[in-house]
């Protein structure tokens, strides 16, 4: 349902929907390789997105789910594919415009498959 969500969006806007996305489990020395490689950090982080044709919304999330701290796995799993999905739909969180922007639409996606 939230792919579809979020496929819904983008054809409003005119945006193409055809592409794939894969979503990815891997442990924490599998993340921590691939943030070390692509991001230049040495450690695990939760999910990270990768973009393999925007034009068309394609791409892989991979998630971590051994460093969730929270209890509800299943919530903080859901909380981190609509975030990734937002990175694939060009809504990042570098600035504080950025995140503000990136909270308002994580928070609509959650309430709209809730």
């Amino acid at each position: 349902m939230l792919y579809e969500k979020m496929k819904e969006k983008r054809m409003l806007e005119g945006k193409e929907t055809n592409g794939d996305v894969s979503i990815i489990f891997i442990d924490k020395e599998h993340m921590n390789k691939l943030n070390l490689e692509y991001r230049k950090k040495d450690k695990p982080t939760d999910v990270l997105t990768f973009v393999l044709n925007k034009d068309i919304f394609e791409g892989e999330i991979y998630i971590c789910a051994s460093v969730c701290s929270d209890e509800n796995i299943e919530k903080w799993i859901l909380d981190r594919v609509i975030h990734g999905f937002l990175h694939m739909d060009d809504c990042h969180h570098s600035t504080k415009e950025e995140e503000t922007i990136n909270e308002k639409r994580h928070n609509a996606l959650l309430q709209e498959i809730n």
